[in-house]
């Protein structure tokens, strides 16, 4: 066992593998916008087999993205390393869907590549808009779509209270609905590492109509932590205005990404073996025989 684990291309084949079950879409694509691994993830999510989806371009799924896109999101991108943002694909059968992107850039054998990790958010945007329009046509229709939401949803007023809190916010953070009632439960607790200067200073942007989408760890109640994605935005209930902050958990987009660095290191290693294979082969094949 100690010997497969030492050898590069057997720890690549390991975190090919791995990528493979992950729930997100998986793209490599190179500089001209070409798929050059996609895993089962991508394939269904877009309706083709992977030969049939391995002839297309980036331009094929994204009806947002010319040429000259591409080439200004791909010099952006060598430049960031990592780049995240919402956009679009196109299904095979020729619908729409949003999608989150969190694109990687790596480099193999002077070979630059982005590796695009693809998240469907139809549901999580069909939720904010169900909120927005619920919230103009009726208390009652905006309480149905607020509970019961799958996403964590926390309604926060200027002075880092809760306000309003939905029963999947309760069952990531681990406390219960009245201890949030009873405002036992601050920004402090669940962030004890923002001060309240700057909670204020952040809740004012957001009152300008910005929407914010920031990584930061969640406390739960039995002080484990938990990497989150939080989306941001200004909502007004009654008379008055609040911070409506969705939450999605990282923890498995963390976990892909790190396999995707071992990927990297381990198409390195082996590229790097096989070259000393070859100079040592090299050197032999020229070496006069001796040994008789």
């Amino acid at each position: 066992m100690k010997g497969k684990e030492a050898d590069p291309t057997h720890n690549l084949l390991f975190y090919q593998l791995s990528l493979e079950g992950i729930a997100d879409g998986l793209f490599w694509v190179n500089y001209h916008a070409e798929f050059i691994r996609v895993n089962e993830a991508a394939c269904r999510s877009l309706g083709y087999t992977r030969e049939e989806l391995l002839q297309l371009k980036a331009q094929d799924i994204n009806p947002n993205y010319t040429n000259d896109i591409w080439e200004r999101a791909w010099k952006m991108l060598r430049e960031e390393k990592i780049l995240r943002f919402e956009t679009v694909h196109r299904h095979k059968d020729g619908h729409i869907f949003p999608v989150e992107i969190t694109n990687h850039y790596l480099e193999f054998e002077g070979m630059g590549y982005s590796c695009a990790i693809v998240r469907d958010i139809t549901q999580r945007k069909s939720t904010e808009e169900a909120v927005a329009k619920a919230l103009l046509e009726s208390e009652d229709r905006y309480r149905m779509i607020f509970e019961s939401s799958r996403e964590a949803i926390f309604i926060k007023n200027r002075q880092g209270a809760y306000v309003d809190i939905n029963e999947a916010a309760c069952r990531l953070s681990g406390y219960s609905r009245e201890e949030f009632a009873e405002t036992k439960v601050t920004i402090h607790h669940l962030y004890p590492e923002v001060t309240s200067a700057a909670y204020q200073n952040y809740f004012d942007l957001v009152m300008e109509g910005q929407v914010r989408v920031d990584e930061s760890y969640l406390i739960r109640k039995d002080g484990s932590r938990i990497l989150m994605e939080f989306t941001n935005q200004r909502v007004k209930i009654g008379n008055a205005y609040f911070m409506h902050t969705t939450a999605r958990d990282l923890s498995e987009q963390k976990k892909t990404e790190a396999r995707l660095k071992a990927i990297a290191e381990a198409e390195k290693a082996a590229n790097q073996a096989k070259s000393q294979f070859m100079a040592n082969m090299s050197h032999e094949l020229r070496t006069p025989c001796t040994a008789f």
